[in-house]
């Protein structure tokens, strides 16, 4: 029996272009949905880690706040002695204190200010003091707030307010929730926002001088 080699070979050659044509497009395919999902990870991957920074820096903030804030009242005769306002959407929160027990009174102050920097807003958190001298009578709302004493936070890029809210009211507690907390004292609380959108951080301090 005799094969026709010439239409044997012409076959093969067809069928070998058609299944390179075939693999080409499979690895193509594979190719450009790897990326895809290669993008997709590293972006996502990013976006945890922010986030786990913002949070990070968040707690260390509250941290802070609540060393700093717990002094309000400290050696002082009435409980007038820290004061809330809210200006243009962002949180003020004034405080006074005596380390003596008379002069010379110290008064400290919480500012939230926004920072535009070409396309970018930035939020930005500072301790500040009032260029007025701090004396025990003087109303904390009417002193003059202009000096910024201690940058204490920057969250880049973001467009919301870090504190949702910040209010007064009485309760029974404690320092760092230690010891007898059958006393009432004033409680400052604080709401801050979390990268997770509608889901806030709740925080109560316990002002124990007031």
């Amino acid at each position: 029996m005799r094969v026709n080699m010439k239409n044997r070979k012409h076959n093969q050659m067809g069928v070998s272009i058609i299944s390179m044509l075939i693999a080409m497009v499979i690895s193509s395919t594979i190719i450009l949905a790897s990326f895809s999902l290669f993008q997709r990870i590293t972006k996502s991957s990013i976006e945890l880690s922010e986030s786990a920074q913002y949070e990070g820096d968040l707690s260390i903030l509250l941290h802070l706040i609540q060393i700093e804030v717990q002094s309000a009242g400290y050696r002082m005769n009435d409980n007038d002695q820290i004061f809330i306002e809210q200006i243009g959407g962002q949180f003020q929160v004034y405080w006074r204190y005596s380390e003596l027990g008379g002069a010379p009174y110290t008064c400290l102050g919480l500012i939230e200010t926004s920072v535009t920097e070409g396309s970018k807003k930035h939020t930005e958190l500072y301790f500040m003091t009032p260029s007025d001298e701090c004396t025990k009578d003087g109303t904390l709302r009417a002193m003059k707030w202009d000096v910024l004493t201690q940058k204490i936070a920057r969250f880049e890029n973001t467009n919301q307010s870090i504190f949702e809210y910040i209010t007064l009211s009485d309760s029974q507690c404690s320092a760092f929730m230690v010891g007898d907390n059958s006393k009432s004292h004033k409680t400052l609380n604080i709401s801050i926002n979390t990268t997770v959108e509608n889901i806030t951080r709740e925080m109560s301090i316990c002002l124990i001088n007031l």
